[in-house]
């Protein structure tokens, strides 16, 4: 049985696209094309600018990811571009308490920050924080 799809309000899809907004703030340029996958789409498609990557109604804009670097593939199929976003999962089962992860993220932090002179965004869920720079 497929999952009906309901409309967006004009004030649901400005929020989606702010979001995107924010999550492309952390990319350097050249900004596209870049893959996107979508949990109705369940595999990765090119887009070339924010309007195609926002189109995928389909998913009700559900489970949908953007790849953290362009898809350039000029060299023999492979992606040449050089790193320049950082990664990292902290998760709470690696730790013997919740406050022994709070200080290891804030020595992360503060390495991020001293080394790269970063002030990266995190992401909570329930036992895990995610690091972008």
């Amino acid at each position: 049985m497929e999952k009906e799809i309901y409309p967006l309000s004009s004030q649901k899809f400005n929020e989606i696209e702010q979001n995107l907004s924010f999550i492309l703030s952390h990319f350097q340029e050249p900004i596209f094309p870049r893959n996107i996958m979508t949990k109705a789409l369940s595999y990765q498609k090119e887009v070339f600018n924010v309007r195609e990557a926002l189109e995928y109604k389909t998913s009700n804009y559900e489970d949908c990811r953007i790849n953290a670097y362009p898809s350039f593939t000029k060299y023999n199929g492979i992606n040449r571009t050089a790193p320049s976003f950082l990664m990292i999962d902290i998760d709470l089962k690696d730790f013997a308490s919740r406050d022994k992860l709070d200080r290891s993220l804030n020595r992360v932090l503060k390495q991020i920050e001293s080394k790269m002179h970063g002030h990266p965004t995190i992401l909570w869920t329930l036992r895990r924080a995610d690091i972008y720079q």
